[in-house]
């Protein structure tokens, strides 16, 4: 299956990658809304995407030039070094975002970034940047002890989040009761303690749920937003009432917030949904925006549909596309996919696949419908298409298109 190509015309993709791009810059458009356009276009990758988030890691909304550089970090583009270097060193720049760009360029991961760290930890006035900077080097430095895997990735890379971590998870012990006590001890260094945080998300159970809420009282804000983002991937309820805490707590760090509203979303409990509408109007943009943002993406989800997906693109792809004939060697439709977001660092999307019909090589040009209406599905997403096609598939996603492409 993973041989399957599929030939998308290339000026229908840049038309795309414009619609993409206009979308997440237009400040006119709700903050959802331009995360939706940010994470699709996370998924394109290439050039065309990669531009496009360098802008938004210098948009007004800090929120969304803080995930900007961090989906930069995801992609592991070198070719993005230049601009994250300059988010990092422009200390007007809310430190959110520059502690971000510093995550990014770790994720990327090259020798050659070192020095431009080493500058920052020592040179940045906010905390939570220096220390960004410290795991970031020390994540470069893992990297080149890691002996490699055949194919080539580093065995560091490994999630089973399907992300790019900022810290190995600790291989020093397996035992719950001491990953805790490393977390725990403030007199640890922050890899370590990430570390730890990371073999406990991995480990899962009750017991590493307590150890990794009990951290939320530590002192760095860096490791508290952190730990609030690790609660969100593993989306137990236990957690709820810690993040809730976090959330109401207007002294606590911008960040930490955020990322307990961003984790309260994924939880999506009774409670924790009140308490987001309830801050969606908080003082704070980067709270109320993520409230926000999370309150859509749960809407998408309990609707079975996908945050990424846009009917307007869809349109967009038919208007380009009229007279043009897609050449299929073999059309894989996956109906009635689901798209599961585990926040940010999960939102490289895992899928679950059901009702596949393979079909034979065809021809599909405007002329000819898709033929599978009938089904009572009646609706493409080619934002899902364009997701899946990094699978190596032409896919129609929640069902095929009325549309004559």
């Amino acid at each position: 299956m993973g041989s399957l190509k599929a030939t998308i015309p290339t000026d229908s993709r840049s038309n795309l990658e414009q619609f993409l791009f206009d979308r997440l810059l237009d400040q006119s458009q709700p903050i959802h809304e331009r995360f939706r356009a940010l994470f699709s276009l996370r998924n394109l990758k290439g050039p065309g995407p990669r531009n496009a988030l360098i802008h938004a890691t210098r948009d007004s909304s800090n929120l969304l030039a803080h995930e900007a550089a961090f989906a930069l970090g995801q992609m592991q583009d070198a070719e993005a070094i230049p601009a994250l270097e300059a988010v990092l060193n422009d200390l007007s720049l809310h430190p959110i975002v520059r502690h971000e760009a510093a995550e990014a360029l770790g994720a990327i991961g090259l020798e050659s970034i070192v020095p431009l760290l080493k500058n920052s930890l020592t040179a940045d006035p906010a905390q939570e940047v220096r220390e960004t900077c410290e795991l970031a080097l020390k994540r470069i430095e893992e990297m080149n002890a890691t002996t490699s895997t055949v194919d080539g990735s580093s065995v560091a890379e490994k999630s089973p989040f399907l992300s790019v971590d900022p810290a190995a998870p600790s291989s020093l012990s397996s035992s719950v009761d001491e990953l805790r006590g490393f977390l725990l001890d403030e007199k640890r260094g922050m890899y370590e303690r990430y570390s730890a945080l990371f073999a406990l998300r991995n480990h899962g159970g009750d017991g590493a749920v307590s150890a990794i809420v009990d951290s939320l009282a530590a002192n760095s804000a860096l490791l508290k937003h952190e730990v609030a983002y690790v609660l969100g991937q593993l989306q137990n309820k236990a957690a709820s009432a810690a993040l809730c805490r976090i959330l109401r707590n207007a002294n606590e760090h911008p960040m930490v917030r955020h990322e307990a509203a961003e984790a309260l979303g994924s939880i999506a409990d009774e409670k924790s949904v009140a308490l987001l509408e309830e801050f969606s109007k908080d003082s704070e943009p980067l709270v109320a925006q993520s409230c926000e943002v999370a309150l859509s993406m749960l809407e998408f989800e309990r609707s079975g549909k996908s945050f990424e997906k846009n009917p307007v693109g869809l349109r967009l792809l038919s208007e380009v596309a009229q007279g043009e004939v897609y050449e299929l060697k073999k059309a894989m439709f996956l109906l009635k996919v689901r798209f599961h977001h585990k926040r940010r660092r999960g939102r490289n999307v895992s899928m679950s696949f059901e009702n596949i019909m393979i079909c034979s090589s065809k021809k599909f040009s405007h002329e000819n419908h898709f033929g599978y209406h009938e089904k009572g599905l009646d609706e493409i997403s080619f934002w899902g298409l364009l997701e899946i096609h990094q699978l190596g598939c032409f896919a129609c996603v929640n069902g095929v298109s009325n549309h004559r492409l």
